[in-house]
């Protein structure tokens, strides 16, 4: 399960060692917020983003300025179910 960051910008790739590292403006990283970032080791790229060893980066594409929360992959949500209320019938007459 990876986190997935969003990021502003256009990220900076570059090569060191034989692999690839991206520098991006991070809107959400998990630990260290919004700053720029150094990634690990980029495994793939898409049209929205890219994967590292660690992280799934993805474009910001919300339609407003503030940062998204973190989103991880893999992992449904669950909602807790609402009791019904006891001792309100009386009140609904």
């Amino acid at each position: 399960m990876k986190p997935i960051v969003f990021y502003s910008g256009t990220p900076m790739f570059y090569m060191l060692d034989d692999k690839e590292y991206a520098k991006v403006f991070a809107l959400n990283h998990p630990l260290l917020g919004q700053q720029v970032v150094r990634t690990s080791i980029i495994l793939s790229k898409q049209d929205n983003g890219f994967e590292t060893l660690n992280t799934l980066y993805r474009k910001n594409t919300w339609p407003f300025p503030t940062a998204p929360l973190p989103v991880y992959v893999d992992k449904p949500r669950k909602t807790p179910k609402l009791k019904q209320p006891e001792g309100f019938e009386d009140a609904l007459i």
